[in-house]
């Protein structure tokens, strides 16, 4: 029973997800901000469709205004995650000078 448990911990996923190696809240920000972007286009859709010429306007200017904020909100998170890494690459790159190899920082997924 503890070999099974060694070798599910010693698979990349879990070990990333159990020994912090890697962060989790960046992908669940992402999850969470499609799932954000659902319900404003759901939420705008019904007010589209329930409230005539008036709740047309009222509809597209809440889908537009929900979404960018939706995303902004999501951006300035996702930003303090950035400055982490960035200031992990400055301490790895400073601690030993001039001796070690400089890290570089790694490819974003765009």
């Amino acid at each position: 029973m503890l070999d099974k448990i060694k070798d599910f911990i010693a698979q990349p996923i879990p070990q990333q997800i159990l020994y912090f190696e890697e962060m989790l809240t960046p992908k669940l920000i992402q999850i969470a901000y499609w799932l954000a972007l659902v319900a404003v286009v759901w939420t705008g859709l019904e007010r589209i469709f329930s409230g005539g010429v008036a709740g047309l306007l009222e509809g597209v200017v809440h889908i537009v205004g929900l979404a960018i904020a939706a995303r902004v909100v999501a951006e300035i998170i996702m930003l303090f995650f950035q400055m982490q890494n960035d200031m992990e690459l400055l301490r790895k790159n400073s601690e030993g000078g001039a001796t070690k190899k400089k890290v570089t920082k790694k490819a974003s997924k765009k």
